[in-house]
């Protein structure tokens, strides 16, 4: 490989000086970019296809952008806001990846890591020509930023930072799905909303469908674990969004795997952002759902600016001086840094579930009684915001009251108003002890902020199947009526409930279409039913609420802008 390599390179200083540019034209954009096509050899003979923006004359160091998009939709949206881009100090490098729109005419690359390979030789191709000074950094988000994890787990050797947005380490999507079982089955239940977008003849779809257990030997396969971000040599800067749809605990685990796992001089210079956007939100300061977060996008520019001015323009900027995580507090939208994750003085706080509808952080008193709730495949509460993908139930925090906690078979649990600010940064669970007349079901959460005008504004969902409470390799089903104990996990959050507001739990037996409806039954050919479920509140079968409570003095000391911007509904 090293040798077909060097050969390679050898090649492309004769393809600089022969690849002329065509159609060179100005740009219709708001900066003063030239604009040319571009042809980039890739080292099994294809051809990636893109554009390159150029500023004036260079060289300049380069910024790659590998994509599925087209250039028309990146030049209207993504390049206009790009705080580098607007510097004019920087060559902006569009290209799509193999197989798609102006590339599609390639024939898939084989072999491990074929997308760092193609990352690999657009970097090599582009640091060789004369409008580059040889320094490249790689930016964008969603696929974009698992190319750039691919392309840097590749090591050309003229890469010197990557800032992956809303995205993971993990393998690139198959058929449109994304390869972790986590991500298509969090909880052991379908993400319903996911796969009803996708034809249902797909390939990658039927093979998703046939295997609901995590069978090593196929998710493995479908999910390879080589190679690892521990190949990465050039600093990252990944940014994440809590109501992206479902990578967040990824992104987190990715992270911490950078500063764990690449070489020891390399850990110092990575960081992480996590904001308050959905799904490709971050140059967004509107609503997101139906809240505004006024001071988000600034930052993400800010931060992105600094972080290649002194990658790839050597700027002294005070980079290196910002801690390893930059994280966004809802509720008092605040921006706080911590050098590790969950933050510094978290505990875990239980709020228990009470007969009477109430949450308290009191245990349930003797002889406290159980409540019972229906499941009703044919009448499933429905998805209203969250971390969805698509827009066919909103993204982002939606008021919950009229289609969920007005839903029959919702039940909601609420704290008195807060005397005092409770802040929370990490991991939500439900760890509930349950009953049914059913031999399988569903349990799933939501939690909520309720303001003073009665708002009650999703924060986290979560839903767990009962059969695969313990693991999610194998069924093990429910006898009737007897106590099982089980677990409903989400993925973390940083939130501020003020004082004055309440904390509200809604549990019901669906979240539909964010996930699949149970049928309630053992047999899934079998016809569905009606599931009565019971929820113990007992002493000796409590059902609690965990949260990850930051005591407020430390978290003082972490916020990194002494401004609060005002919330909107």
């Amino acid at each position: 490989m090293r040798t077909s390599r060097a050969i390679y390179q050898i090649g492309l200083a004769f393809v600089a000086l022969l690849a002329a540019v065509p159609q060179t034209r100005a740009t219709e954009a708001l900066f003063p970019f030239e604009v040319h096509d571009v042809s980039i050899p890739m080292e099994d003979g294809g051809k990636l296809s893109g554009k390159v923006y150029l500023p004036g004359e260079g060289p300049h160091p380069t910024i790659v952008t590998i994509t599925q998009s087209s250039h028309q939709s990146w030049d209207k949206s993504h390049l206009p806001r790009a705080s580098f881009a607007r510097s004019g100090d920087y060559a902006v490098l569009f290209v799509n990846t193999r197989g798609r729109r102006a590339s599609r005419d390639n024939p898939t690359r084989g072999g491990r890591n074929p997308f760092g390979k193609d990352g690999y030789d657009v970097i090599e191709w582009a640091a060789s020509q004369s409008w580059s000074d040889g320094k490249i950094g790689m930016w964008g988000g969603s696929n974009e930023g698992k190319n750039q994890y691919a392309t840097a787990q590749a090591q050309p050797p003229h890469l010197r930072c990557i800032m992956p947005a809303l995205t993971t380490s993990d393998t690139k999507e198959e058929g449109n799905l994304p390869r972790s079982y986590e991500q298509l089955y969090l909880g052991g239940v379908l993400r319903r909303e996911l796969i009803d977008r996708l034809p249902s003849s797909s390939r990658a779809l039927q093979q998703v469908l046939s295997h609901p257990l995590h069978d090593a030997s196929f998710w493995e396969r479908r999910d390879p674990t080589a190679p690892t971000v521990a190949d990465i040599e050039v600093p990252v800067m990944a940014v994440g969004a809590w109501f992206d749809n479902d990578v967040n605990r990824a992104s987190l685990r990715t992270f911490k795997t950078l500063l764990s796992e690449t070489s020891v001089a390399l850990r110092p210079h990575h960081r992480l952002l996590i904001g308050p956007w959905t799904h490709t939100g971050m140059y967004i300061d509107g609503l997101h759902g139906q809240l505004s977060y006024d001071n988000s996008a600034q930052r993400y520019q800010q931060r992105e600016k600094q972080f290649f001015d002194h990658w790839l323009l050597g700027a002294d900027n005070g980079e290196e001086k910002v801690p390893a995580i930059t994280y966004y507090q809802m509720g008092v939208n605040r921006w706080r840094t911590t050098p590790h994750w969950p933050p510094e003085g978290m505990r875990e706080v239980s709020f228990f579930l009470h007969p009477d509808r109430t949450l308290s952080s009191e245990p349930p008193p003797n002889g406290a009684a159980s409540v019972a709730f229906a499941s009703d495949p044919d009448n499933p509460v429905p998805t209203v915001g969250g971390q969805n993908k698509t827009q066919v139930a909103g993204k982002g925090p939606w008021d919950q009251r009229e289609k969920v906690e007005a839903h029959r078979d919702a039940f909601v649990f609420s704290t008195a108003p807060l005397e005092r600010d409770l802040e929370i940064a990490g991991d939500v669970s439900l760890r509930l002890h349950l009953s049914s007349d059913a031999e399988d079901t569903d349990v799933a959460f939501r939690l909520t902020d309720v303001h003073p005008d009665g708002r009650s504004m999703l924060l986290r969902d979560g839903i767990v199947r009962l059969s695969l409470r313990n693991s999610f390799e194998r069924y093990e089903f429910l006898t009737p009526g007897e106590i099982y104990a089980a677990t409903v996990e989400t993925i973390p959050i940083a939130h501020t409930f003020e004082a004055g507001h309440r904390l509200r739990l809604i549990v019901s037996g669906s979240n539909y279409p964010r996930w699949d409806v149970s049928g309630n039954t053992r047999d899934k050919s079998a016809p569905p039913r009606v599931a009565t479920n019971t929820l113990h509140l007992e002493p000796e079968h409590p059902t609690h609420l965990v949260l990850p409570v930051i005591d407020m003095s430390v978290s003082s000391k972490r916020q990194t802008d002494g401004t609060k911007s005002e919330r909107k509904p």
